[in-house]
């Protein structure tokens, strides 16, 4: 099993969760240091650079720049894949928001 211990600062998390299930109106929350700051400076530095694997996103409410994963189509199911286009930490980050226990620990929070 893969360890995803430093990627969440699960504390920061869990200090934001009363704040979030009493926002009005609706449920929203800042979090600082949702990310373990050696895991997030990893990620800020591999950003991918915009360059042409880069799409432009015309939704009627903005248009923005895209990247997709592996390629795959905005209408499209994102699997399981790592993608070599991106580093090392965005694809662990991506296995881990697809993980099981990323999934029971947010829904816990």
């Amino acid at each position: 099993m893969e360890d995803f211990s430093n990627i969440i600062n699960w504390d920061a998390v869990q200090t934001q969760s009363d704040s979030f299930k009493n926002q009005t109106p609706f449920h929203f929350a800042f979090i600082e240091e949702f990310f373990k700051r050696e895991f997030y400076e990893k990620l800020f530095e591999t950003y991918p650079k915009i360059d042409e694997t880069w799409k432009i996103s015309n939704h009627p409410t903005k248009t923005q720049l895209v990247k997709y994963w592996n390629g795959i189509g905005p209408n499209e199911v994102v699997g399981y894949e790592n993608d070599p286009q991106y580093s090392e930490e965005w694809n662990k980050f991506k296995r881990y928001t697809q993980s099981e226990e990323f999934i029971e620990k947010i829904k816990s929070k």
